[in-house]
């Protein structure tokens, strides 16, 4: 059985892959938990390393704003929305957070600046955009 820390790694790293594949030419930074070794306890430990408190990975693109991405699997994402608004984000940034829902089906939710909250802009199924509304546009579009 594969841990929640490990799981999330791999979310993370699926989540980059297809950035890459999808929107050529773009750089990715993705933040990942760092271990340490504490001698005096013979144990190793974890520390999440989410920059800002609260993001795991950056794509940059030269054609799109920057994209600043809290993935994760858990169902409640209320803690993951406020350590988002939190942050003095600038209008031109694309905040979202990727939410697996089950294998092959991801949600994502994008910041809507003008009112400060999160709302559903499409899903990932099997590897495919689906749009949430007609009036949404692809979070990989570049425009």
């Amino acid at each position: 059985m594969k841990s929640k820390r490990a799981t999330g790694n791999q979310f993370q790293d699926w989540i980059c892959r297809w950035l890459m594949s999808k929107i050529p030419g773009g750089a990715v930074h993705n933040q990942k938990t760092a271990s340490s070794f504490i001698p005096r306890l013979g144990i190793w430990t974890s520390k999440r390393q989410d920059i800002l408190g609260c993001i795991d990975i950056i794509f940059v693109h030269p054609l799109r704003p920057p994209m600043f991405i809290q993935a994760t699997t858990h169902t409640g994402i209320g803690k993951k929305q406020s350590d988002l608004l939190a942050v003095p984000w600038s209008v031109g940034c694309d905040i979202q957070i990727w939410q697996k829902k089950s294998p092959g089906r991801i949600v994502i939710w994008y910041l809507d600046h003008r009112v400060k909250s999160f709302c559903v802009i499409g899903e990932i199924r099997r590897g495919k955009w689906i749009d949430a509304n007609d009036e949404m546009t692809n979070p990989c579009k570049l425009s």
